[in-house]
């Protein structure tokens, strides 16, 4: 059975992300999508160089549109505004902007990806996971934290 994951924004959640799922070679096929110019792609070259040292034949394709990706049986959706540096931000303040942003990704991207399970990332991860289902119809849709979640964590108990 061949397997396809998507990677929808490949920032700083999303790279790293796509990284580890590359590196345990789950997929025969891989979509990056980023809508900022080149970044998509850049990510697809960094990753046909990491296949070459893993002797893993996968297939790379690179998107700026998230309409362009189909037929995933699995997409981590990363994509959202990160917080400002310097400037005391929680990461519920991202609320709004990244609303519009996993909106946008929940009309676009199900059609052309049906049956597909959805792994959404971007924060506040749970409230992103809501709205996707609410917009999508999605039947599997699940959101999760990641390594840098477990450090904010840790961060805040040791300062308690």
């Amino acid at each position: 059975m061949s397997v396809h994951v998507a990677f929808v924004g490949n920032g700083r959640i999303g790279r790293p992300t796509g990284y580890s799922i590359f590196n345990e070679k789950m997929a025969e096929k891989v979509s990056l999508v980023d809508i900022k110019p080149g970044l998509a792609w850049s990510f697809g070259e960094e990753l046909r160089h990491v296949a070459a040292s893993l002797k893993y034949d996968v297939e790379i394709n690179s998107y700026e549109q998230d309409e362009m990706v189909s037929g995933a049986d699995l997409v981590v959706v990363c994509p959202g505004k990160p917080r400002v540096p310097g400037v005391k931000m929680d990461r519920r303040d991202l609320l709004a902007e990244n609303a519009k942003i996993i909106n946008y990704v929940a009309e676009v991207m199900p059609p052309r990806n049906p049956g597909a399970k959805w792994v959404i990332v971007t924060n506040p991860a749970d409230a992103m996971a809501t709205l996707f289902k609410k917009v999508s119809g999605a039947d599997f849709v699940i959101s999760t934290g990641n390594h840098a979640d477990t450090l904010r964590f840790r961060a805040k108990l040791t300062l308690s």
